[in-house]
């Protein structure tokens, strides 16, 4: 079969887009969301309340520690890709990081807002599949988000899980410009917001159904 193209990709571009929004799903994935549900089920969030610093901040950090490993090993693959196959790819500028590190802290308040359902449903492992076809579909994990009819490309490009996939790969790619990184930036740091404040009332909420079960 001959190159060819889809809409604006060509075959190599579409392969490119293919391997980094699979290599950046390994880094937003979904297993920060269960931290919650295991502290909670065995009683260990018990003692960890009691602890004199905060969970947040402490749930934060493992979650970073575990990011960064992740993180590490992705720019190695990288590196590789652009050796050894002529992966094209573009130094990120302040705007590009600031973007990043924005859906990084999304991921995190998002993960931990789902996780405080621990509080009220018993077994959270049905979300681990949901999350990952949310990721290929809303992600753009199984095409690019752009091949989409206009109107609906656009509600789903400003998705969390499109500011996790598809718009973080298109953003390694060179493929985003000024305008729409900003773009992009406000409406992250809006689900940052919006997340935040859920995740308050259901952590306050759910300490509360928590303590009464286990008084």
């Amino acid at each position: 079969m001959g190159g060819g193209s889809v809409e604006s990709y060509s075959l190599n571009t579409m392969t490119e887009y293919i391997i980094i929004v699979a290599l950046i799903g390994v880094i937003f994935s979904s297993e920060h969301i269960f931290r919650t549900s295991g502290l909670v089920r065995n009683g260990t969030l018990t003692n960890i309340l009691f602890r004199p610093y905060s969970f947040h901040i402490e749930n934060f950090f493992v979650f970073f520690g575990k990011k960064v490993i992740e993180i590490l090993i992705l720019i190695f693959v990288i590196i590789g890709l652009i050796f050894f196959v002529n992966f094209k790819f573009n130094l990120p500028s302040y705007l590009d990081i600031l973007l990043l590190f924005s859906n990084f802290i999304l991921l995190f308040i998002f993960g931990a807002t789902l996780g405080n359902l621990s509080f009220w449903v018993i077994q959270m492992w049905p979300m681990k599949p949901l999350y990952g076809s949310l990721m290929a579909i809303l992600g753009g994990g199984l095409f690019p988000l752009d091949l989409l009819p206009n109107y609906l490309g656009k509600v789903i490009e400003v998705l969390p899980f499109s500011l996790f996939g598809y718009v973080n790969a298109k953003l390694i790619q060179g493929n985003l410009s000024t305008e729409q990184i900003s773009y992009f930036l406000l409406a992250s740091i809006t689900w940052i917001l919006i997340f935040t404040i859920i995740y308050i009332i259901t952590w306050r909420l759910g300490l509360k159904n928590y303590e009464s079960v286990n008084m």
